[in-house]
């Protein structure tokens, strides 16, 4: 059972790889287009709706529930931007690091899951690329929070000139921090395994 379960996991890793080239070259492609040709870009900026908090929630009430307030509502705000030198390589370093990382994730974790299959996971490689996927997941983290921040330095005047309706969502991406620490904690325990296993097969 646990053969079938790591070959299937095995075989769709391989799948969203294949995927990711593909949707990859395409995203490229449309980026390319957008700025060579319209010298635009079509931004995506998580917000916060602050006026939402003004909006009626009365009606709604029943006998086991009733609604106290309506907060906290997102959404995703457009802005088609003019490209500058500056702007055009911030957008392509951005872009190439998140893919970088991404890939280079999905790439550790098809080799790892390439040698449960063969039934060798406790060696060094593996306790590198466990490594390597838990740092990884931490800076994308990282990223997504430093691009947040440029964000809101890039759009705080727009978003100033609605009378603080709207505000940009930071997200500190507490979730795959921890889940990149648990990914290194793990790594720790496969080198454990790597010596347990060299120190048995000494005394052999």
């Amino acid at each position: 059972m646990n053969r079938i379960i790591i070959r299937g996991l095995y075989i769709l890793t391989n799948i969203v790889w294949y995927l990711f080239w593909v949707f990859l070259v395409i995203i490229v492609i449309g980026i390319c287009i957008k700025m060579f040709t319209t010298h635009k870009l079509e931004w995506d900026v998580p917000v916060t709706i602050n006026a939402a908090k003004q909006l009626p929630v009365t009606g709604m009430d029943t006998v086991k529930a009733q609604v106290s307030s309506l907060r906290n509502v997102e959404g995703l705000m457009k802005f088609n931007v003019q490209l500058t030198p500056l702007l055009s390589a911030n957008v392509v370093f951005f872009f190439s690091l998140s893919m970088f990382l991404f890939g280079s994730v999905l790439y550790n974790t098809r080799r790892i899951f390439r040698s449960l299959k063969t039934e060798v996971p406790f060696n060094l490689e593996n306790v590198k690329r466990l490594r390597y996927i838990g740092l990884f997941v931490i800076a994308m983290a990282v990223i997504n929070l430093i691009d947040a921040f440029v964000k809101n330095v890039m759009f705080k005047t727009q978003l100033q000139q609605a009378g603080g309706i709207y505000q940009i969502k930071i997200v500190l991406g507490f979730w795959p921090v921890i889940t990149g620490l648990v990914i290194l904690v793990l790594s720790e325990v496969f080198r454990k395994g790597y010596q347990l296993k060299v120190d048995n097969e000494s005394f052999v």
